[in-house]
This record gives C-alpha cells, sequence and structure tokens, in this order.
C-alpha cells in the first residue's frame, strides 16, 4: 500500500516499475511469497502458466500492488538475493485497488508469458479504464520535499510582507504543490494555476479538491502565453491582475521548459504593472570532472566504454551518488536576471583553472534559483539537502589534463537549450593537455541520425493516420517489448507521450 492519494485515484502502470523499497513511502499487506520458480535445466518450467496462491493480510491498508525481486542462484554457494535495491531495484506491478483488513484472506492469481509477470486479484474483475496517465516526473515533483520548502518559505514571506489580498499566477504549475501551498495563506485571494496539458491538469484539479482549496485555486487547461488577461468587455481566463507571478518548471539545465520565454512573455504582455516575479533569476554553475568507469568484476572495461560516453545533448547525473573526481573549482557558466533575460542567443568563452591532475571526461552542470533577495533553491550536489532534480551532464572527448593550467570551454544557449563544451580551436597543442582517445562517434551517422529524426517528426505531424498506426505499435510494444527486442523504457516512455496526447487504444 503506497502513502499517497495520487496514487489511491492514478497509480497504475502499462509496464512493471522500477522500486527501490529504501526510497518509497509504503506499507507491507502481507509476509513475502514465493510467486514462480524458475529452473533453467528444467524446460517445463519456464512455459507459460499461472496459478492462484491464497494469501494472509497481516496489515489493515488498500492494495495498490505487488513488489517483486528475484533469487539467482548461480551455485550452491553463490545466491544473489536482490530484495533491497542494492544491486538493481526490484519490479512493482499495479492491480486493482482493493482496502483489505487485517487477517483476512486474499486470493491473487500468478502468471507469466515467459516475457512478463502478470498479477490478478480474485474473483478477476472487468479492470478500470484510466481515462487518463501522468508523465514520471509528476511523482518526482510532488515529493521533492526541499524543493517545496524553499518555495513554500519564500511564498510565505511574500504573502506576509502584503497588507492586502493578492492574487497569483502560476505558470505550469502542474502539479500543484506551490498553487496549494500559496493558496494556504491567508492573504492569498486567488491562485491562478496553468497546465496546458489537459490529463495532467485534470489530475491537478482533482488533487487540490481533494485537499479542499478549489476555491482557492483556479485551475486553467491552457498554454501560459495563449492566457486572455481581464477586459472591462469580453471573456479573459483570469479576473483579477497577479501580483505575483510565479514560475515553477525547470529541468536540470534550468532553463530547458521554458523559463526565459515565460518570463520574457510575462513583462512583454501583462499589462498591470508591478508585478513581482518568483523565482527571480538563476545562475548556472559547472565543474569539470573526471568519471571513469573503472573495473567490472575484476575486469578493465572503463578503458573501452569510456571512449563511446561523448555525446553533444546534455545527459543526467547524480554527483552525490557517483564516484568522480574534480578537476577545477566550481565556477559560473552564465546568469540570468528574469526581469531582463531575453531568448536571443547567447555564446561566450572562458578559461577553468585546473585544480587536479586527472582526465576529464564531461562538464556538470546545476543551477541556484533565486527566489528572491532572501531565498535560494539549489540542485547543487554540494548542498546538505537532496533534492529530485539531479544534476546536467556533458560528457566530452576525454582529455589528460595537468593541474595549473587553463582549460578553454565554449558557452551556447538558444532560448532554452544550453550546451557546454570545450573550445577545440584552443584546445589544440595546449600544453599541459594531451587528448586520451580518438573519437568514436562518426559525425556524419550522427548528423544523418538527426535528419531522420526531423523528417520523421515532420511526416507524423502532416499524415495522423501513420502517426496513430505507429503509436498503436508503440504501445503494444510497451506492454509486452521483450519479444520485439525494444527497450522497455523507451517504449514504455513513448507509449506515456501516446497516451497524454489522447489516443485511443483498443
Amino acid at each position: 500500500s503506497t502513502q499517497s492519494t495520487w496514487d489511491e485515484n492514478y497509480g497504475w502502470g502499462l509496464y512493471p516499475e522500477p522500486f527501490i523499497a529504501a526510497n518509497e513511502d509504503f506499507v507491507k499487506l502481507t509476509q513475502p511469497f514465493e510467486v514462480f520458480d524458475f529452473d533453467f535445466y528444467n524446460h517445463n518450467t519456464l512455459q507459460s502458466t499461472s496459478h492462484d496462491i491464497p494469501l494472509l493480510v497481516t496489515t489493515s491498508g488498500v492494495l495498490h500492488g505487488f513488489v517483486y525481486y528475484t533469487e539467482t542462484t548461480y551455485n550452491e554457494e553463490s545466491i544473489l538475493l536482490n530484495n533491497n535495491g542494492q544491486y538493481t531495484s526490484q519490479a512493482f506491478h499495479w492491480v486493482e485497488h482493493k482496502p483489505l483488513e487485517a487477517n483476512a484472506e486474499v486470493s491473487v492469481r500468478v502468471s507469466h508469458n515467459q516475457t512478463r509477470i502478470l498479477f490478478q486479484i480474485l474473483p478477476l474483475s472487468t479492470p478500470t479504464i484510466f481515462e487518463v496517465n501522468v508523465p514520471s516526473w509528476y511523482r518526482n515533483v510532488l515529493s521533492d520535499g526541499p524543493r517545496t520548502n524553499i518555495f513554500n518559505k519564500a511564498l510565505k514571506e511574500y504573502c506576509d510582507s502584503k497588507g492586502s489580498k493578492v492574487n497569483i499566477l502560476s505558470l505550469c504549475s502542474s502539479p500543484g504543490a506551490l498553487s496549494m501551498s500559496a493558496a494556504s495563506h491567508p492573504n492569498v485571494n486567488m491562485v491562478y494555476a496553468t497546465e496546458k496539458d489537459a490529463h495532467t491538469a485534470f489530475v491537478m484539479k482533482q488533487i487540490i479538491r481533494d485537499n479542499g482549496l478549489d476555491s482557492k485555486v483556479t485551475v486553467i487547461n491552457k498554454e501560459p502565453r495563449k492566457l486572455i488577461w481581464p477586459k472591462e468587455n469580453g471573456p479573459s481566463d483570469i479576473e483579477d491582475y497577479p501580483d505575483l507571478v510565479l514560475l515553477e518548471k525547470f529541468d536540470a539545465g534550468c532553463t530547458g521548459e521554458g523559463a526565459l520565454f515565460y518570463s520574457q512573455w510575462t513583462r512583454e504582455s501583462l499589462p498591470h504593472k508591478p508585478f513581482q516575479l518568483m523565482p527571480c533569476g538563476a545562475s548556472i554553475k559547472g565543474l569539470l570532472v573526471e568519471v571513469r568507469t573503472g573495473q567490472i568484476a575484476d575486469f578493465g572495461v572503463g578503458e573501452i566504454l569510456d571512449m563511446y560516453r561523448w555525446s553533444p545533448d546534455m545527459g543526467l547525473i547524480d554527483l552525490r551518488k557517483t564516484p568522480y573526481k574534480a578537476l577545477s573549482e566550481p565556477f559560473d557558466v552564465i546568469n540570468y536576471d528574469f526581469y531582463t533575460a531575453n531568448t536571443e542567443p547567447i555564446s561566450d568563452k572562458m578559461e577553468v583553472k585546473i585544480t587536479a591532475a586527472g582526465i576529464a571526461t564531461a562538464i556538470v552542470l546545476w543551477f541556484d534559483l533565486k527566489l528572491d533577495d532572501n531565498n535560494v533553491w539549489s540542485t547543487s550536489p554540494f548542498e546538505s539537502y537532496s533534492s529530485n532534480t539531479m544534476q546536467g551532464i556533458y560528457y566530452i572527448h576525454e582529455l589528460k589534463v595537468d593541474a595549473g593550467i587553463s582549460f578553454p570551454i565554449e558557452v551556447h544557449h538558444q532560448g532554452s537549450k544550453i550546451v557546454v563544451t570545450v573550445d577545440n580551436e584552443k584546445i589544440k597543442g595546449k600544453e599541459g593537455v594531451v587528448p586520451l582517445n580518438q573519437r568514436r562517434m562518426n559525425p556524419r551517422w550522427y548528423e544523418h541520425g538527426k535528419e531522420v529524426e526531423m523528417y520523421t517528426s515532420t511526416q507524423m505531424q502532416l499524415v495522423q493516420t501513420e502517426f496513430n498506426t505507429l503509436s498503436d505499435a508503440f504501445i503494444k510494444m510497451a506492454i509486452d517489448p521483450v519479444p520485439f527486442a525494444v527497450d522497455p523504457e523507451i517504449s514504455l516512455r513513448f507509449a506515456n507521450t501516446m497516451f497524454n496526447e489522447g489516443i485511443a487504444v483498443d
């Protein structure tokens, strides 16, 4: 039983989800039980089958799903028990939600088709058809305590400083935690919360209603930049001009979700002045690091694997949980004042001092978000709190560097995407820098892939029938991806996108 109102109403999935017990808030309703016993020497145990298991409920609660894990036997002395997430996460399988009382009995039917395990509660019933699905980041944002606490503190101080009722406009406000926090303050008249995705807005509306704040929070299912301001005559989306505009959506690179576009739009379109922006600015930081694969099971594989990590696109990393060596001090990459910053392209070059010799493999990015003069939310790996937002990382072609030299870096920003990389012109022949490995990626193939991606996306938009056909195929693959040799995470991500776009699936 998971401890979440959102799970109670919207918890479900097409495919078993990763589950790490140490990171989840849940209640065990039964004792562990054996689901299947596969003997790889005995072909009969591997055939598709099903059987019923009676279970004794040990703790009262609502059944949301089953966590299952493996006990793998390599020989009589080597048994790997994956029940704590030390090696890999467990799997979580959603079922029809069912209230259970302690000491009661419940029967579950377990089955497998050689690629997927299925749990069903007996007696079998027609499953509830969930009309909405929410993206995977939804629960992470809801459960990000440090982020919510710092924003809450800033909102409280702002509302306390006002002698009269204020109106707040929250842009891209899903899942609604900050909107509800603001609405709870007595000095707030109304919070207008925008969300362009219909399904996500619907779920946010239900969460706000369940918390008794629907009279003070108006959810607007609309792209924020299409809002209609109050008029003397004619329809409008909000009744009163906002005194505070709250920007909520930030990715690992800070501006990838459109913060600069929304802040610029607010300044240029909002006729009511003055108003306050929260946050009012951001500082993006960088760190040059050595991140090596090293040995796996006493075999040196890093020298080969690390060659292939270079990518022109930003990845994600949690530096708190990743072994690394800092080759520089943290440095400023770019600073934004949301009252003046615009979306025009920015390019800059800088020199970073190498403080420790090593192998430069990546540049890690994080940001300090200035909510006001007193409050800052940071995704820095050096903060005492741990936010759910990870750092961004740009892998570079590996270079052996000496301490004391200056390392040339280029920064490019185009409204939302920020790119930080090595200044190749200055790095060539530089004393104290030795290229470790040759480039292991053919740039022609990369450009070809980009062209195919652009062409495909264009054609999909033009030919809706082909788009629907392809989406149906991916959803079928997401339900059982192994026989199709498709990565489950990729197919599931695509399938979730299709559900959020409202495409029906038989």
